[in-house]
């Protein structure tokens, strides 16, 4: 095929002049903030939806739908297909190379998380009118993000679409830009699957990969601040390159017993997650958490990439430990689990303490509420 190249001109939109400083004042109930930030639309349950429909189709799916990051999938061969699906389209809108990196690699974390190697994705490229030199400059960004951080993973785009024109055609107003990847990976063994619930009480809670101060974008700047702005998260293939065989080393060798992704709502969000999915709660220390940032709103619901939690049994802490740091990862041992409660502790006492019950409530209840069924 020798199809004709449309010429297109490109420019930075205007708005990204304004959009990059913001730092609003700390709340002083960081709890009452974890609360609201798990009843926002983009972080609350889906439970509403899927159980509407049959996940059991074929009698393949190995775990349910809320368990673990990724859906995996039984395949005839005996092996398992791990999949996810990952956008961001406030983090793109402000920065549309970092937000599209940050979406594969989003995906790839949750592919690994239950255990298995990322090894393709494909891609959904979802904008305005090309003919707009804004609309088309963060269209090349973000194909351009997404492009240099599967370079970086030797990780091949398999296919994709792109869809143009997506705008309200009265006023010319184009959606964010909204590039969605998916990713897949394969397990051998069902044993090496990796799930989110915390499992038992007494058992350590680490952290791999720094916090830092890149709140733009976030879902608690959007939904408590109700601003769309700041310096948005950025992505590290070369991190992430020796982050991902670690993390599926220690799965596949069960030094591991939960291991989630944090994103949407960081450390809060994530910690809550895994407390809403065993039933238990979690005591950690938010000064021990790797951080570059010294504020505890940052620390708590910062969007940084290349982070997971765990949970281990204390018996395999300096094993786990030590093989982060023989690859220059940033690890910490951040506290353990325990019964009922989520407490986020410092020096001077608790900033959040917060019954199990109000955490899966808030979860649970908000997406049936916004739709009208709730009890």
């Amino acid at each position: 095929a020798d199809p004709p190249i449309i010429e297109r001109s490109a420019s930075k939109p205007k708005y990204l002049d304004k959009a990059t400083n913001y730092s609003p004042s700390q709340p002083r109930d960081l709890g009452k903030v974890l609360i609201k930030l798990l009843s926002s639309p983009n972080i609350a349950s889906r439970e509403w939806i899927y159980r509407q429909y049959d996940h059991e189709v074929g009698i393949r799916t190995v775990v349910k739908p809320g368990q673990c990051d990724a859906a995996v999938l039984k395949l005839p061969n005996g092996k398992f297909l791990a999949v996810k699906s990952d956008g961001n389209s406030k983090q793109t809108y402000l920065d549309p190379y970092e937000g599209s990196a940050g979406s594969v690699s989003e995906a790839c974390r949750n592919i690994v998380a239950v255990g298995a190697r990322p090894l393709a994705i494909v891609d959904h490229c979802q904008f305005g009118d090309p003919s707009n030199p804004e609309v088309f400059w963060t269209f090349s960004e973000s194909v351009r993000g997404m492009a240099d951080y599967c370079k970086g993973l030797e990780l091949p785009v398999v296919g994709g679409k792109v869809s143009f024109y997506n705008e309200d055609t009265s006023t010319g107003r184009a959606i964010k830009p909204s590039p969605v990847a998916v990713a897949v990976g394969v397990l051998d063994n069902v044993d090496e699957i990796g799930t989110m619930n915390l499992k038992k009480a007494g058992n350590m809670l680490a952290i791999v990969g720094i916090t830092s101060t890149e709140m733009g974008g976030s879902e608690y700047y959007e939904y408590i601040h109700h601003h769309v702005g700041g310096r948005v998260p950025k992505s590290d293939h070369s991190s992430d390159r020796r982050l991902f065989p670690v993390l599926h080393k220690l799965l596949g060798r069960g030094l591991v017993n939960a291991v989630h992704d944090c994103s949407k709502g960081g450390i809060g969000v994530a910690l809550a997650e895994m407390c809403i999915s065993g039933g238990l709660g979690a005591s950690i220390d938010i000064l021990s958490v790797p951080t570059s940032t010294k504020r505890f709103d940052e620390l708590m619901f910062s969007e940084s990439h290349g982070r997971f939690i765990m949970e281990l049994p204390q018996s395999n802490h300096e094993t786990v430990e030590k093989m982060f740091k023989n690859n220059s990862l940033p690890f910490g041992i951040i506290g353990e689990v325990c019964p009922e409660r989520l407490l986020v502790r410092r020096k001077s006492g608790n900033i959040i303490d917060i019954h199990l019950d109000s955490l899966k409530n808030s979860w649970e209840m908000a997406l049936p509420a916004i739709i009208g069924e709730a009890a």
